[in-house]
């Protein structure tokens, strides 16, 4: 913000773009986390909620 006040652009007008900078983070951010969490449930867990089989394996063969 002080980059543009210093360029000479009006100090509302930045205050602005700096409200929509992080506007534009946090929903960047929910929308990674909600995604994340979305796949790795669908991913990793069963229809009961229980962890898969599968992710025992893959752990045990990463680990040797």
């Amino acid at each position: 913000m002080s980059g543009q006040m210093i360029a000479g652009i009006s100090p509302v007008l930045a205050i602005k773009y700096q409200i929509a900078v992080m506007i534009e983070v946090y929903v960047t951010t929910v929308t990674c986390v909600a995604l994340s969490k979305v796949l790795t449930s669908l991913i990793n867990f069963d229809e009961y909620g229980l962890l898969k089989k599968v992710i025992f394996k893959i752990l045990h063969i990463v680990k040797q």
